[in-house]
Formats: structure tokens, sequence, C-alpha cells
């Protein structure tokens, strides 16, 4: 599922927004507003496996990289392509919790020309947002690294996980991690899979080569967070707001979905709008 919301005026710019894991379209369902009331169009979606996106095949690899040409090949779409942008409007990647992975994918094959359609999206893609992003070494919330692995492997097996490991991850992320009591049991098993696909050691090389890139121009990286995530510890927030060289803007409260939140939503917004500015102003 997604869906393409244009504002009353000419769009300044799209917001590509991507969600965590567990998580969905519905997380962006405070930021939307705010963005078309500045003139950004939004594109949000159920990336395969979460919300009512279906994976392809149930041996798909879960990797960032897979999720990666998944966007690139909703961009070219039918829906996308029927509203009409402008071909030189900038799209801006804004990426929640472990979508930061798949921002981090997107954003390095667009400096490096690299993406796995054309140069449309090379040409558009100046610019990524951050929102209490994973960052380049596994976070307190999935450590220890090895038994979270574990549990993926587990997830994989077909009866072992649909009637066992699934059940179980969804006690864990709703009970003791605080997700969405909505979640299904084969989403669990699913957010499961993408963090054990995550290669952190790649995270900084390409952080790094984003931020070396001529086409991302200062201030088109940002990172927002909020001081009591009690999923990532400063330390690796911080630590890739500083690999991006991005800006970042630090919330008092909220916890890890503090940049989604009602309350944060307008502050997220104006990030995104800074990030959009800094592409037309080159």
């Amino acid at each position: 599922m997604h869906s393409v919301e244009l504002p009353k005026g000419s769009p300044i710019g799209l917001a590509v927004c991507l969600h965590g894991a567990p998580g969905s379209a519905r997380d962006f369902r405070h930021v939307a507003p705010r963005l078309l009331s500045q003139n950004v169009a939004v594109l949000r979606c159920d990336l395969p496996g979460h919300g009512t996106s279906a994976l392809p095949t149930a041996a798909v690899s879960l990797s960032p990289a897979m999720y990666a040409s998944a966007v690139e090949h909703l961009l070219q779409s039918d829906s996308v392509m029927n509203a009409k942008l402008k071909p030189d409007l900038p799209r801006v990647v804004v990426a929640h919790s472990l979508g930061g992975s798949i921002a981090l994918e997107l954003l390095h094959r667009a400096a490096h020309g690299d993406n796995q359609l054309n140069s449309l999206f090379q040409s558009q893609c100046q610019a990524g947002v951050f929102l209490s992003s994973v960052g380049l070494t596994p976070h307190k919330g999935i450590r220890p690294y090895s038994l979270i692995r574990a549990m993926g492997a587990m997830a994989e097996i077909p009866i072992l996980g649909d009637a066992v490991v699934g059940p179980l991850l969804r006690e864990l992320y709703v009970r003791v991690l605080g997700f969405s009591p909505r979640l299904q049991a084969r989403e669990a098993a699913v957010a499961q899979r993408r963090v054990c696909g995550v290669d952190f050691p790649s995270h900084e090389e390409m952080a790094h080569a984003i931020r070396s890139s001529p086409l991302f121009p200062d201030g088109s990286l940002q990172c927002v967070f909020a001081l009591d995530d009690h999923l990532m510890e400063m330390e690796v927030l911080q630590g890739m707001t500083s690999a991006l060289g991005a800006q970042g803007t630090v919330l008092p409260d909220g916890g890890h979905h503090a940049p989604v939140r009602a309350a944060h939503a307008q502050v997220t917004a104006d990030a995104i709008v800074r990030a959009i500015d800094a592409v037309k102003r080159t």
C-alpha cells in the first residue's frame, strides 16, 4: 500500500517517508499534514512485509538493499508518475528508526550513480532526514546482537516462525519495547528479519561517502531524535549525525517515536523543509 498526497499549492519537494521495523505508513500520519501545509508532497508506503504490503516471496532477502530497490521501483510506479510532479522537484528521503538503513542505501546509490533504475532518482534525491535512526553500531534495543540474529533466523523457519517465534516476538515488541498493540505476529517476524539483515559495518562507510559527496549540499542532511529514546543511546544517535555531517535537532522528550508524534511533528516537518530549501539554494 502506498499513497501520494499533494498540497493545495505548487509542491516545493517530495518527502519519501520510510518507516522502521515494526512500522507502517501510518507512522507518518502526524507529520504528513504539516508537510502538506508547507507545500511538500508526501509519499507514504507500507514497506514489503508490513501493514497491508506482502513480501514478494517467503525466501526473499530482507536486506536494506532489497528495500531500497523496492523504493526505487515505487518512485517509478504509475501512481507516483501520475501525480505529475515536476522532473526537477527535490526528493528528500525521510526515514524513521530502521528505515535509516534503507535511506543510507538510497543516498549512497544516488551519490555514486549506481541506483538500479536510471538517473532520475539520482538527480532528484539530494536530501535525507533521519528520525531516531539506526546508527553505525547495534543500539541497546537490539543487543546482544548475536541473540537477536538467532531469533531472526528462527523466524525464517516457516512452521516455527509462524506458530511460535512470531507471536513471541510480537509480545516482545509490544510489551517490552513499547510498539503499537496493532502489531501483528507476522509483522514482528518480518521486523526481526529486517534487523538481522542490517550490515552495520557498512553504515559508517556509506555515511562518510554521502557526507563527502557534492550531491548533498550543507543542510540537506538532518537528524532528529529525543533525549529520552529508550531504544537508542545518545552515542549511537549522535554518532550517526556526526558521520553524516548532518544538522541535529534534539527533542526534550517523546521517546523513540518522538519525531513522528503529534507533539513534535511540526519540528520534524520544519527539518524536512530545511533540507529541501538547502537543495533549492544550490
